[in-house]
This record gives structure tokens, sequence and C-alpha cells, in this order.
């Protein structure tokens, strides 16, 4: 019987960052390919989202030419929020235990949750503050941990495939998240809604 849901915030609550802009500012300046650039990008996005690196750090190592609170707004407005999924999770409050699971960085989640008065989750595992990451399995036992869960009492919903995986091989139930209409018809299957 399910009696929590776990949502991933990144790509289920709003949609990924543009890089594009980002990739070939910063392929120019230090002289690699765009490639290059990207991978540099995500390295800085894992050494923050772990906790290694604050997120001054990250703006900077990534934007200097912006500026560092030029580049944090760009940052924050480079996600754009999904239409009715703050509503249709506000639904389920009362009725399940509410949870975010996220690889994020913190001053971005942050933000996020404040934008989207999201008051109704009852907690956070987040990736920079216990220094590990989705798909890392010790990070979803740690969310079982932290909260007393069984593994058959927990409902997954998140937009990677490859995060879903150790979720469902630890005993979770998983939704593969690809629209707000498609999530409500997954939970009318399973008669959360």
């Amino acid at each position: 019987m399910i009696k929590a849901i776990v949502f991933d915030f990144g790509g289920v609550f709003n949609t990924a960052a543009h890089f594009d802009i980002i990739y070939p500012i910063l392929a120019k300046r230090i002289g690699v390919s765009f490639d290059e650039a990207r991978e540099i990008v995500k390295e800085e996005w894992t050494l923050c989202k772990l906790g290694k690196i604050s997120c001054d750090q990250f703006y900077e190592h990534l934007g200097y030419e912006f500026g560092i609170e030029n580049f944090r707004s760009f940052w924050f407005k480079s996600f754009k929020y999904i239409s009715g999924m703050p509503e249709l999770v506000a639904k389920l409050k009362g009725k399940y235990k509410l949870f975010i699971f996220s690889n994020a960085i913190k001053d971005w989640f942050e933000n996020q949750i404040k934008e989207l008065n999201l008051d109704y989750f009852d907690g956070f595992v987040l990736s920079y503050e216990e220094g590990m990451d989705k798909p890392e399995i010790k990070f979803y036992n740690l969310l079982e941990e932290k909260y007393n869960l069984l593994s058959n009492e927990i409902l997954f919903v998140d937009d990677k495939l490859y995060n879903l995986k150790p979720a469902k091989d630890l005993g979770w139930d998983v939704i593969h998240f690809q629209s707000v209409k498609q999530l409500k018809e997954e939970f009318e299957k399973r008669s959360i809604l």
C-alpha cells in the first residue's frame, strides 16, 4: 500500500535549463569545443549539486563574463514551471506523505520552492545536503531511513528512466513523468486520485 509519494523536482515541476546559450560562450572563452564545454558545465553542476563547491563558485566558474548575480538570474530564469503540477500535488496533501528527492543546487532549489510555495511537502532529500545524488542506491536508502519508509510503501515520480531503475530495484513503485496529464492518469490507475 502506497503511503508516500516521492517527486523529483527538475523535469517534474519545471523544465530543464537552457544551456545552449552558455556552451558557445564558455567554449570560446577557454578554447574548447561545444561538446567539451558541455562536459565542463556538467562537471561544475555535479560538484555544486553534491555540495563540493558553493553556488557562488558555480556561477563564477561558468559565467564570470556576465557577473555572478547576472548569471544567477539567468540560471534561475532558464527554468520554466510546468503548469498544473503544484495544483495536482496539492490534492494529495493529507492523503499521503509527500517528499522531494532531487539532485539540485542550494540557492536555485530554495528559490524554486519559495516561488512555487510548495509548503505541502513533508520533507526533502537533496543532493547538495547529503553529498550524494541519484542514481546512487545509497541516496535512495537514505530517503527510506530518514523518513522511516518501507520500499513497498513508496511511489516515485521522476522524468529520467535511469533514476527510476534503482528505485524499482528496491521495490518502489515508479512513474516515468512525461506530462501532468499522463501523471494524473497514472495516479488514477493506482486509485491515488
